[in-house]
């Protein structure tokens, strides 16, 4: 067994980069797997069906910028550490709460310290 201790630099907020994304090009209500591949962050591979290939589209595309070779590249900014402190709601809390009874015991004690 390995143990890695995530620490407060790990939690990243990508909604900077995804407000650069033109989603729309994904049809999420017939989507059954998708893919993200931090190799590739401008696609995103979709499959519509279990058994079918996968599907690529491009996301986030090229823009012109001055820095550089002078032509188009591909930049994403880069995600910055998460703000703390974000927390859960008070009504999301409280569903929580109202749910322990139907958890098995292991959720149940961890649920139960997150809606503290």
């Amino acid at each position: 067994m390995r143990l890695i201790q995530l620490k407060r630099e790990d939690f990243l907020d990508y909604g900077a980069v995804a407000q650069h994304g033109k989603y729309s090009r994904i049809p999420y209500t017939r989507v059954k797997s998708l893919l993200y591949e931090q190799a590739e962050p401008k696609v995103l591979k979709f499959k519509t069906a279990f058994s079918a290939e996968w599907l690529a589209e491009t996301v986030l595309e090229r823009k012109s910028t001055r820095a550089g070779h002078g032509g188009l590249h591909f930049e994403v900014p880069n995600p910055v550490t998460a703000k703390s402190g974000v927390g859960l709601s008070q009504a999301k809390k409280n569903d929580i709460r109202a749910m322990l009874k139907f958890m098995p015991h292991v959720d149940k004690v961890f649920m139960s310290n997150v809606a503290q």
